[in-house]
């Protein structure tokens, strides 16, 4: 039986309260998040996105610049550690990382949107979360 984990909202267009929101949930060992867009008031699924579109950046905003800096003493190209998409990382870490959104814990997420069929709402089609830390 699949049961929420975490809910992140967010702002989408002009204005200043959120007007969408991603629902992540789980079942057994799959998570998945189900979009949600605001419109007059009431809350409609515009769509989901599966593991295989979730990417985890490995590396906070910190350890980045002190990747860059220690390259650029030796003259050398950054080696940043590489980005995993959610479904080559351990259920566990997922369930982390979703559970660490803001405002409970460092990760943000970057969305990567195009147009919809609808009208009225963006199709969501890949999530980043990063740790700007």
């Amino acid at each position: 039986m699949a049961a929420i984990v975490s809910t992140y909202q967010y702002t989408y267009g002009a204005g200043n309260a959120p007007n969408r929101r991603i629902e992540f949930h789980q079942d057994g060992k799959k998570v998945w998040g189900i979009v949600q867009g605001q419109a007059y008031g009431v809350w409609k699924n515009i769509g989901k996105i599966d593991e295989c579109n979730m990417t985890l950046e490995e590396a906070s905003t910190t350890q980045k610049v002190q990747i860059m800096m220690d390259a650029r003493k030796k003259f050398e190209s950054p080696n940043y550690p590489p980005d995993k998409r959610f479904d080559e990382l351990d259920y566990d870490r997922r369930i982390q990382v979703i559970k660490n959104l803001e405002p409970n814990g460092p990760y943000r997420i970057t969305i990567s949107n195009n147009i919809g069929s609808n009208p009225y709402f963006e199709s969501v089609e890949e999530l980043t979360f990063f740790d700007p830390s």
